[in-house]
């Protein structure tokens, strides 16, 4: 995980989440409960359709899309789907593939936060689009 990209309260909600995820695995490991987390990468969504081009709509998260192709360090400028993330959701969730996996944040994102590539989202605080994005992700109760 990276940090200086956002706001700081965004940023400390992540950490604040990760070390949620560590103290709620200790606490149930005995229990045979495991507790995991995923931290997605900028998938062509919405919420990426209002940060990089103020659009929700399809056509924004298109441009989302484009925008993360031309940044990413996969080959033939492929880019992260919500499928990526449903995978390693379900990877996390077996209990025969992951049944030793515990108090863990899989990073799922190309390895784009390891510096696989330039910065793929804009800072914060260029409010030509976090204004929109900020007002959209209260509107969602995020």
């Amino acid at each position: 995980m990276k940090g200086g990209l956002a706001p700081h309260p965004y940023s400390a909600s992540k950490a604040a989440i990760i070390q949620l995820v560590k103290n709620a695995a200790a606490e149930l490991v005995h229990s045979n409960i495991r507790v995991n987390a995923i931290a997605p990468g900028a998938i062509p969504t919405s919420m990426t359709g209002i940060a990089l081009a103020s659009d929700a709509s399809a056509d924004g998260i298109e441009k989302a899309r484009e925008h993360l192709a031309s940044h990413t360090p996969m080959p033939n400028r492929r880019v992260g789907s919500t499928e990526d993330i449903a995978h390693a959701i379900m990877f996390l969730a077996s209990p025969v593939r992951a049944s030793y996996v515990n108090a863990h944040c899989m990073v799922v994102d190309a390895g784009i936060t390891e510096g696989g590539a330039g910065p793929v989202m804009p800072h914060f605080s260029q409010e030509s689009w976090a204004v929109p994005m900020y007002g959209a992700m209260g509107k969602r109760g995020v």
